[in-house]
């Protein structure tokens, strides 16, 4: 099967190294080993050789790279004409996800120019849920860790950030519209942006984290005050405001 695999460099060589070479010759199979075991070893070649397999039994390719935004646009010119390659020699399916800013940078660039490809905007999706659905994940994390280490996490030290993560679900999903308006009007729909700023609100120092848990144990709930996350979103990690650095302006 891994020779069926390489059928065609096999092929290949039958017109260069192993040219007038028997089939039935020890020559032949040494050089015929020794070139499956280097493709083999080849990861690049053996994906390729995959893909062909694929091809064969009817099968249509389908590859999604997806946040080629996060490594620079150099990285994202090489994925897209990777992805042509792929599509070129293929005849697969590519698409390749980044964000409205980089793919409009690349487009100034020229770098889509030459290839008819398809553009798909896709929407922002609720801030509001992908608050609630990021909050809820941590929550069930923490009790995962919780059940499969014992030692890793005390009980009181459970309840107290499941409660905080409660909290936070409540004050910005439910009571408190106006956190993820702000979210909402300052990221212009990166959801990145807005989740990196709600975790600039637990971790900046700016937050009295403390103080929420020990209110959230006397009374039992908490909701977060606009001012108090406004405070942290202009500050960021910083004592002091300063203009150039800060996401608000």
């Amino acid at each position: 099967k891994v020779r069926e695999l390489f059928k065609d460099e096999i092929q290949q060589a039958r017109l260069t190294l192993l040219h007038g070479v028997d089939d039935g010759s020890e020559h032949w199979h040494t050089a015929v080993n020794k070139l499956v075991d280097e493709l083999f070893n080849d990861d690049e070649r053996f994906a390729f050789a995959a893909l062909r397999a694929l091809q064969r039994r009817g099968r249509r390719i389908a590859v999604v790279l997806d946040n080629t935004d996060q490594l620079g646009e150099s990285f994202q010119e090489k994925v897209f004409l990777f992805s042509q390659k792929l599509s070129d020699e293929h005849q697969a399916l590519c698409v390749v996800t980044l964000r409205e800013e980089k793919f409009f940078a690349a487009y100034r660039r020229g770098i889509f120019d030459a290839f008819g490809d398809r553009r798909f905007h896709i929407g922002a999706p609720d801030l509001r849920q992908v608050l609630r659905k990021r909050l809820e994940y941590g929550r069930s994390k923490f009790k995962a860790l919780a059940a499969a280490d014992p030692g890793a996490l005390s009980e009181q030290d459970l309840r107290r950030i499941d409660g905080l993560l409660g909290a936070l679900i409540l004050s910005t999903t439910d009571r408190n519209e106006n956190i993820v308006r702000m979210l909402a009007s300052v990221s212009n729909g990166d959801m990145r942006h807005a989740l990196d700023m709600f975790r600039e609100f637990l971790s900046s120092g700016n937050t009295n984290v403390d103080k929420i848990i020990d209110i959230l144990e006397r009374q039992g709930n908490y909701t977060v005050s606009f001012h108090e996350f406004a405070k942290s979103a202009i500050l960021g990690s910083r004592k002091y405001y300063q203009a150039s650095v800060s996401h608000i302006v």
